[in-house]
């Protein structure tokens, strides 16, 4: 007996003294199944209350291969526990495993994405220019080249800052950027 409880040792032959113990009902119907599948079942005689919280423990043997669960109810078990552990971890092990194959390509196809990011960029930057250029008497020429000076002095100064640091060139870059925009704002005042 532990802590002044019978302990049962329950078969197929003997499942009906589960009746004599007092404990939760949902896992007397995990005992009740596993019973009728031909399973073991360990299980004391009531609840006990550990700090107020009460829980009950019993094991399922399954005797032919010696394999077993061992339960508490009330409240999560071992197994359960450890399952959402278990769970969690090929959760994080899985996202990361995809993040790093997503890396893998994205590092392959970083150059291609760069100079179709810095032609669109052009394009985008040559059409402004006549755009602005445009609005200033017809007169072209002289934005344009003012425009294509900086944009060449520009992607020389953040190519040659990415050589030492990235991150650094991508400020640089959004400054620049903001630059431009305030330069060409001011280029379309020109009438």
């Amino acid at each position: 007996m532990a802590e002044g409880q019978r302990i049962y040792n329950l078969t197929q032959d003997n499942g009906d003294n589960l009746s004599l113990s007092t404990i939760d009902t949902e896992a007397r119907s995990e005992i009740q199944k596993a019973i009728q599948r031909g399973y073991e079942v360990t299980v004391h005689q009531a609840p006990l209350n550990v700090n107020g919280w009460e829980c009950s423990g019993y094991a399922i043997i399954d005797p032919e291969n010696g394999v077993g669960a061992y339960k508490i109810s009330g409240g999560a078990n071992d197994g359960e526990l450890l399952d959402g552990i278990s769970i969690l971890l090929t959760t994080l092990t899985t996202f990361y495993s995809a993040l790093d194959a997503f890396a893998t390509v994205l590092k392959s196809v970083a150059p291609l994405l760069g100079t179709i990011s810095r032609v669109l960029t052009a394009i985008s930057f040559a059409f402004e220019a006549l755009k602005t250029g445009a609005t200033c008497n017809g007169n072209a020429a002289p934005v344009i080249l003012v425009l294509t000076m900086t944009t060449l002095f520009t992607l020389i100064t953040v190519a040659l800052i990415a050589l030492l640091n990235p991150l650094i060139a991508f400020a640089a870059g959004v400054v620049l950027d903001r630059a431009f925009n305030w330069f060409i704002g001011q280029a379309k005042n020109c009438k």
